[in-house]
């Protein structure tokens, strides 16, 4: 085992690529006048599988284009569906010839593509809103990227994990989230900096078996050139700009932390068994404060971890600034929260919301809401 120190220090040395920066620190109240509204949510409608065309496995990363058309990320399926939950295609197609994919590491849509980014073999593709290939960028990098952001002035943005960082480490340890920038011709890489999280490594003798987070890493990208970074357990966000290529702000509010007990605390007990020593998360006290992040038109939407009885759940509105704008309760769907995971399983977009649900069979639904709330500034 490491002494701790080496550890603390590994800590020190990627938080200071980041921490160096002063925070912004907004009150606990909002600017608006409405704060602390209680908003309702009304289906409008529901997706339901359709035999021999999708089945819904695990249904996320919820976007909706400028035509409105909604697409989700689910195994071996990137659907789209019209604005009025009509299936119009599945752009995966397995296989790893030109137009095929093995697995989709993120996508971006933009106002005229689809951009999606697959691990292996490694390459962007890049189609039309009616499902027409329009270029193939094969990317000949020995790094595997974790996740594909977005593309910004040529440049394609990823996270990646950099585990020769780790490779003498155990244990609970600094986990290095970098963020890359690739050219769109794949070759000219560029490390930009480091999100460190916390997790607890599975190894022994050299042989590394996977890791469990004890922070949780979020991003997400906004207003085309920025992207928003929440990488600790404590209440903290952080700004890309991808024209400066540099981070331009750090914001927060201060915000009363929850205490993690048997009836709130959701997050599975994360387990990983490596030559039949068992590897697992150590209990925490808190709960995540940021729970979800999402993008409405020139606002941030933080889904925290506050919960009020009738009143739903707390979510914080920032400006681009890092002005603490407004807060409302928000009234998730039961049927949406029961599970841990149902937290990323949403999406936002104008005034309509997303969730995915379970049936009385079971199965996954996914249903489109009408967010009714008149005060809160639209996008």
């Amino acid at each position: 085992m490491k002494r701790p120190e080496l550890i603390f220090a590994f800590l020190f040395i990627f938080s200071s690529v980041i921490f160096a920066q002063e925070i912004i620190e907004n009150s606990e109240k909002p600017l608006s006048k409405n704060a602390g509204r209680i908003v309702q949510l009304k289906e409008i409608h529901r997706i339901t599988d359709e035999s021999g065309r999708y089945f819904f496995k695990r249904p996320h990363n919820f976007q909706v284009a400028a035509n409105r058309d909604l697409f989700i990320k689910d195994k071996e399926q990137l659907l789209q569906f019209d604005s009025k939950g009509n299936y119009i295609r599945n752009l995966y197609k397995k296989g790893q010839g030109p137009g095929e994919m093995t697995s989709i590491k993120g996508y971006q849509l933009t106002e005229k593509e689809v951009i999606i980014y697959c691990d292996n073999p490694s390459k962007i593709l890049k189609f039309d809103y009616e499902g027409n290939i329009l270029k193939e960028i094969p990317i000949y990098q020995k790094k595997r990227f974790y996740t594909f952001e977005f593309l910004y002035d040529g440049r394609f943005y990823f996270i990646h994990i950099d585990w020769g960082q780790l490779d003498k480490l155990e244990g609970v340890v600094g986990f290095p989230y970098k963020l890359l920038s690739l050219s769109t011709n794949g070759e000219i890489l560029t490390e930009h900096m480091t999100f460190p999280t916390k997790s607890v490594i599975a190894g022994k003798e050299g042989i590394r078996g996977g890791w469990i987070p004890v922070d949780r890493l979020i991003t997400v990208p906004w207003q085309e050139k920025y992207l928003v970074v929440s990488h600790t357990e404590e209440y903290l966000l952080t700004l890309f700009d991808a024209e400066s290529q540099q981070i331009v702000r750090k914001f927060k509010r201060k915000y009363p932390r929850i205490k993690a007990s048997a009836e709130n605390d959701k997050r599975p007990n994360l387990s990983i068994t490596l030559d039949r020593q068992k590897f697992q998360a150590p209990k925490r006290n808190y709960l995540y404060d940021i729970e979800q992040l999402w993008v409405n038109g020139k606002f941030l939407w933080v889904l925290t971890s506050t919960i009020e009885e009738g009143k739903g759940f707390v979510v914080d509105v920032f400006d681009i600034d890092g002005a603490y704008t407004d807060m409302f309760f928000l009234k998730l769907p039961k049927k949406a929260t029961d599970d841990y995971f149902g937290i990323f399983q949403m999406g936002v977009s104008g005034e309509f919301f997303y969730a995915t649900e379970k049936d009385e069979n079971d199965n996954y639904v996914i249903r489109k809401y009408r967010i009714l709330d008149e005060n809160w500034p639209r996008p």
